[in-house]
């Protein structure tokens, strides 16, 4: 199987680096117009495990049998994307488009967000003023029944999340699927806790009545990246056999807003300590892990 590499989406995040198994991959050593992107010093110890595919932040990578382009790089949406290097919600974004391509549901999927999201597959995706979406949606399905329903709610302050807390909790047997993306953490200064934790949703709305599947992933390994994405099939699924709401929460760190929205790009060294500091305080705290399943 052939690596792909296209280098005007790298943002030179380093993120591939930090997972290539076999360490051939390395930032450039000097900018060009284009900017830093990432180089492979040595192509005959490449070993196809597709670790860079996985978490690259941009569908900068991908592998294939042929030169063109998978469909689940195709729909991710790539270029409304944040534009600050390493963003996760580029792997969210990937992770969801290859659910629905492996499912073959791309004809038969609607997706609503905020008009200000950055997840914008190219399906019929619905972007609404928040939280007006949400609303949407459901008014949406029970017009369309035969329509599959997503509904991608991201958290990365206070008030959506607020907003999804009391959305939440008023759902009852609505057959739509929720991809709650929730980002809304604060370290504190030395970066060895946090404060003002998120809520436990996930928790909660696994002990609702009318809820069919309830995951929470996360985006810190390949192994459990891979997992997040086995929780988006399994939560559209659901929705396919016509079960109750499902819902895949995804934690994840904002380095932008945890390096206070700096003016110069965030350095692979800093989103490696925010990395770990998320790895080691906040995974724990919120844990991975299907939560209720019938």
């Amino acid at each position: 199987m052939k690596r792909h590499f296209d280098r005007i989406h790298c943002t030179g995040c380093g993120n591939c680096i930090r997972f290539c198994p076999k360490g051939i991959l390395k930032l450039s050593s000097e900018p060009d117009e284009q900017g830093i992107y990432i180089t492979v010093t040595d192509e005959e110890a490449c070993i196809s495990c597709r670790s860079c595919e996985t978490m690259c932040t941009r569908g900068a990578f991908w592998f294939s049998d042929t030169d063109e382009m998978p469909e689940d790089i195709r729909i991710m949406g790539r270029e409304s994307l944040p534009d600050h290097a390493g963003c996760q919600f580029g792997i969210m974004a990937h992770m969801l488009s290859k659910a629905i391509v492996n499912l073959g549901i791309e004809d038969t999927v609607t997706i609503f967000r905020s008009d200000r999201s950055e997840a914008n597959l190219l399906v019929d995706s619905r972007g609404y003023e928040a939280p007006y979406f949400f609303e949407e949606a459901l008014k949406f399905k029970q017009e369309h029944p035969e329509r599959l329903v997503v509904i991608f709610y991201s958290d990365p302050k206070a008030g959506p999340h607020e907003n999804a807390k009391e959305r939440f909790r008023n759902l009852k047997d609505e057959k739509i699927t929720l991809i709650h993306c929730l980002g809304y953490f604060e370290q504190t200064d030395d970066y060895q806790g946090y404060r003002i934790p998120s809520e436990y949703l996930a928790e909660q709305m696994a002990q609702k009545e009318g809820a069919s599947y309830i995951a929470r992933g996360n985006l810190t390994t390949v192994p459990d990246t891979l997992k997040t994405e086995r929780y988006m099939e399994e939560a559209l699924r659901c929705q396919m056999r016509g079960e109750g709401f499902s819902v895949v929460e995804i934690i994840f760190p904002c380095f932008f807003r945890l390096e206070d929205r700096p003016k110069d790009p965030i350095t692979p060294e800093t989103r490696g300590r925010i990395h770990q500091w998320f790895s080691d305080s906040i995974v724990p705290e919120f844990r991975p892990g299907i939560l209720k399943e019938k």
